[in-house]
């Protein structure tokens, strides 16, 4: 299979696109035919100088494409169908080995293109809305700043209204956005690599 790898950190010159061995499919994973990826700034600064779990080293975090192979354990994914699937490392090859738990299933009114961007930005987003801010219905929110993947999808988790007005604020009786987030995708593009 083809990969984005690098045997040492530093620079984008350090970059290469090589053949490297085929992952191997495991008993609770799946493997996935890569359409598209997402790229975060962790993908920067691991680059940069992070740990390198192997060597080469595959990058991103982030990918969505088909299932082509289902591990004999796995009961809730099927051969064929569109995922887009989070790991530690090695998103950014044409094949990927990945947990059936770190896979979720892409609607069919989304792109493998669009899925790309939602994991990592929209579950960042709405982790530091909800979780660690405690945001709820009614509160209002300064967001003074929105850059990368996860800035560009905080209005649409916090919220504009379907006129583009920015609310700051969820309305009553709704604690979170829930699936709304897959209604809006325009917000959903940032952070997806591929085709568009």
């Amino acid at each position: 299979m083809r990969a984005a790898v690098y045997y040492e950190t530093g620079g984008p010159e350090v970059f290469r696109h090589e053949d490297v061995p085929d992952p191997e499919l495991t008993a609770s994973g799946v493997l996935v035919e890569m359409g598209a990826v997402g790229i975060q700034g962790g993908d920067l600064l691991h680059r940069q100088g992070g740990v390198m779990a192997s060597t080469p080293h595959v990058v991103g975090y982030q990918a969505a494409g088909t299932i082509v192979a289902v591990g004999e354990s796995v009961t809730n994914l099927t051969e064929g169908q569109k995922v887009v699937a989070t790991m530690g490392f090695g998103s950014h090859a044409s094949l990927l080995s990945v947990p059936a738990a770190a896979c979720y299933a892409v609607p069919d009114e989304l792109s493998v293109e669009e899925a790309a961007g939602i994991p990592i930005e929209f579950g960042t987003a709405h982790d530091c809305l909800f979780e660690f801010g405690d945001l709820e219905a009614g509160e209002m929110v300064l967001i003074q700043a929105g850059a990368g993947g996860v800035g560009l999808v905080v209005d649409p988790v916090g919220g504009p209204d379907r006129a583009g007005r920015h609310r700051h604020h969820l309305p009553a009786g709704r604690s979170h956005p829930g699936p709304s987030i897959h209604r809006e995708p325009s917000g959903l593009r940032s952070g997806a690599a591929g085709p568009r």
